[in-house]
């Protein structure tokens, strides 16, 4: 995406929740944040289970 012209605020980086995250801004100026979570969105590590 930067070889096509778009700024990153912050490039792909490692975040501390295990998701991969980027940040940009459209042109208005709003936040956008692009991110790859996989298998940890929905089943993070740290995610309680429920006891029957």
């Amino acid at each position: 995406m930067t070889k096509k012209g778009f700024q990153f605020e912050q490039q792909p980086a490692e975040q501390r929740y295990l998701w991969k995250e980027a940040i940009l801004k459209d042109p208005s100026g709003n936040k956008i944040k692009l991110y790859w979570a996989g298998e940890n969105r929905l089943n993070p590590p740290w995610k309680v289970e429920k006891r029957v």
